[in-house]
């Protein structure tokens, strides 16, 4: 399965094409939320917002740190993410990374559950062409999807796809999944050496987000020791799997294996693919690295 998938998250919104002035007002309100909650220290600039002027396209904002794009419907976000739908049974390290996304995408929104649709039901091509309907609802999404599924949408199974063959698995993929995530809600409740967990999505392979005492650390999910002593202001992934750490104002860049390639120096780290290979550079600081 090659198509590019989506998660799909509720929200109370109900204006998103009659009030173009509300709907830019909640997209921001979210944004701020977002940014308090992954404690983004980055300008409004850095979230892309975009909106169509002839209405017909809904607004967005991209955030960069989970590589996804927000599409604001009437009660529902459109999540567009950069991956293969089948990413979201693979099960690398031993659990579902994509899942891991958007369970911190919907916890950071305030919600308790996410649906995964592939391309062709994400963009209604199996759903009668409704979804570009302006009154479109979740509730409508969900009718139209259990038109496929004998009434019920397939729930994602953690246990039962641990136990199953990856390669099966990703073949027998369903279109369309919702997620409860009942077991990462407990798996926050088991405690975490003192540290309350901000997200489940691993950076370098092993470092989760906390918080102690309110401040931010990237702590090892094995050895539960953080990466430094000090806490850090944010973290911020990019593709590849390398992410950037921010202290003290500073930004040091780390590899997919959480090994730091770079000093901790002022300016921002960017990326760019030349010759299938992936540069990071930082012009204030002159820096320039191969990831």
């Amino acid at each position: 399965m090659s198509e590019r998938g989506s998660f799909i998250i509720r929200h109370e919104f109900v204006q998103a094409w009659t009030d173009k002035d509300a709907a830019r007002t909640f997209v921001f309100k979210t944004i701020e939320r977002l940014k308090e909650y992954f404690h983004l220290q980055e300008p409004d600039e850095y979230f892309e917002y975009e909106e169509d002027d002839y209405g017909d396209l809904p607004p967005s904002f991209e955030l960069p740190l989970y590589h996804v794009t927000l599409y604001l419907y009437n009660d529902f976000w459109k999540v567009d993410h950069c991956y293969y739908y089948w990413d979201i049974v693979d099960k690398r390290n031993g659990d579902f990374w994509l899942r891991r996304k958007a369970f911190d995408i919907a916890r950071a929104l305030g919600e308790k559950e996410a649906w995964y649709a592939s391309e062709c039901f994400a963009a209604g091509d199996c759903v009668d062409d409704e979804w570009w309907d302006k009154d479109f609802t979740l509730a409508r999404w969900l009718d139209c999807c259990k038109k496929h599924y004998d009434g019920v949408i397939p729930e994602f199974d953690r246990a039962s796809f641990l136990l199953r063959d990856e390669e099966e698995l990703c073949e027998d993929c369903e279109g369309v999944y919702h997620d409860d995530f009942k077991d990462l809600f407990e798996e926050l409740k088991a405690g975490f050496g003192g540290y309350e967990i901000v997200g489940l999505t691993a950076f370098g392979g092993k470092y989760l987000q906390c918080e102690k005492d309110s401040k931010r650390f990237l702590v090892d999910r094995e050895t539960l020791k953080p990466l430094f002593d000090e806490p850090i202001d944010c973290v911020v992934e990019y593709f590849g799997g390398c992410f950037v750490v921010k202290r003290n104002g500073l930004s040091a860049l780390f590899d997919a294996n959480g090994v730091q390639r770079t000093d901790f120096v002022k300016g921002r780290f960017e990326h760019q693919w030349k010759k299938d290979k992936l540069w990071f550079f930082n012009r204030k600081a002159r820096v320039k690295v191969k990831c």
